[in-house]
């Protein structure tokens, strides 16, 4: 719980950053699933989990709007601006919780769902770098 708390806080910090773009309202999403993950963790409900499915599926559909028709380079982003140096804190982050849910599997059989869960969030937001970069290189084009 205490890492999903750590995500939450790192996402609204990124959210209350970059308000204004595409950033800030991934960043909203990845609060609320980690929110809801953290309510999943205590309740165990699969109303609860459904909750959480449909927020991963929220950040889904943006991550696929962000990325529509992308067909930029792959391979590894540095972070280069603030923005992609958010996108990937999170990332980092979901991947800790990921890591914290897998040890927690003897004790704990529904964490299977949040390693689910965290993996998806995790390629999600380096998909969103990639896209990312894409869209500022196609902004300081047209500029």
């Amino acid at each position: 719980m205490g890492c999903l708390d750590e995500l939450s806080n790192t996402a609204n910090n990124v959210r209350l950053n970059f308000s204004g773009n595409d950033v800030g309202r991934i960043a909203a999403m990845v609060m609320a699933l980690s929110m809801q993950l953290n309510a999943y963790l205590v309740q165990g409900s699969d109303d609860r989990l459904a909750r959480v499915k449909n927020v991963e599926e929220l950040l889904m559909s943006k991550i696929a709007e962000l990325c529509r028709g992308f067909k930029g380079p792959l391979g590894w982003i540095i972070a280069t601006t603030p923005e992609l140096q958010a996108l990937d804190t999170m990332r980092v982050k979901l991947r800790e919780c990921g890591r914290i849910a897998a040890s927690m599997l003897d004790d704990y059989p529904l964490s299977v769902n949040i390693i689910g869960v965290m993996n998806h969030a995790d390629k999600l937001i380096a998909q969103a770098m990639y896209c990312w970069v894409v869209v500022c290189l196609g902004q300081l084009m047209m500029l």
